[in-house]
């Protein structure tokens, strides 16, 4: 985040220029504005959804206009910097579409030979499906303007592709009472632990542990801390505790089943 530059060439529709905002937002108003035909833009997925202000002007602007084409979700994990996925937005600036494709390829990955990152696979299928704009059940969806509209310009894939399962799990849940998760469990907030470098060893849960089934079942990365005893027992994971990890809107749920062995 940052202040928007001076313009002298009106590219910049949703942000403004001196003030403070989303300089994500301005950098792909920057894109739409210098391609002529089509562009390929990488987001992080939290603009999908933000409620910020100029992220959810830069989706209606894309929408409304007509020329957003599609918006792809990638798998976590594929970047060097980062374990959160990515994004792709297909802006065409020569079709004026009625309706956007979202296609989910989330889980379209596998572990890489070396090291722990993840390699995008099949993706003849994704590029087909996109080139085409084919609707398959549990991957991709044409979802119209109107629909998108409904949902506060949310770009979210997993807001618009649904399997059956999907669908009939979300029917499930909504018969059920929701509370919140703090009136019924005790919540710990990992960063809330001041870890200082130490003589104890644990084993430390990242998000790329959880797998996408959600069940735990090892941990690799060791670190060497100085906590109490308090401490160890009260952040120790312990048998059908609840991981929950989060950045802005996007999260993974893990559950442990048993706690892994030896750690």
């Amino acid at each position: 985040r940052g202040e928007v530059p001076k313009d002298i060439y009106g590219r910049f529709k949703v942000s403004q220029e001196g003030r403070r905002g989303s300089l994500d937002v301005a950098n792909i108003e920057h894109i739409v504005a210098q391609t002529k035909n089509k562009a390929i833009i990488f987001v992080f997925p939290g603009l999908l959804n933000r409620s910020v202000r100029d992220e959810t002007e830069l989706r209606k602007l894309l929408v409304v206009s007509g020329i957003l084409e599609a918006v792809i979700l990638l798998p976590e994990n594929l970047l060097s910097n980062t374990f959160i996925p990515i994004a792709v937005l297909v802006v065409n600036k020569n079709k004026q579409a009625k309706e956007v494709l979202f296609i989910d390829a989330s889980n379209f990955c596998e572990r890489a030979s070396v090291g722990r990152k993840n390699v995008l696979k099949d993706v003849e299928k994704i590029v087909d499906t996109c080139l085409n704009r084919i609707e398959v059940e549990g991957f991709s969806s044409l979802i119209s303007v109107e629909e998108i509209k409904q949902k506060g310009y949310s770009l979210d894939p997993k807001n618009y592709v649904k399997s059956k399962e999907d669908r009939e799990i979300e029917e499930l849940l909504n018969k059920f009472e929701k509370v919140a998760l703090a009136d019924v469990a005790q919540i710990i907030n990992s960063p809330m632990v001041r870890r200082k470098e130490g003589n104890i060893e644990i084993y430390e849960v990242q998000i790329s542990d959880i797998p996408e089934n959600g069940v735990l079942e090892k941990v690799e990365l060791k670190k060497k801390v100085n906590l109490d005893e308090k401490q160890l027992r009260d952040f120790s994971i312990k048998k059908y505790d609840i991981l929950l990890s989060t950045k802005g809107v996007i999260g993974k749920v893990g559950i442990v089943l048993e706690k892994p062995e030896n750690q």
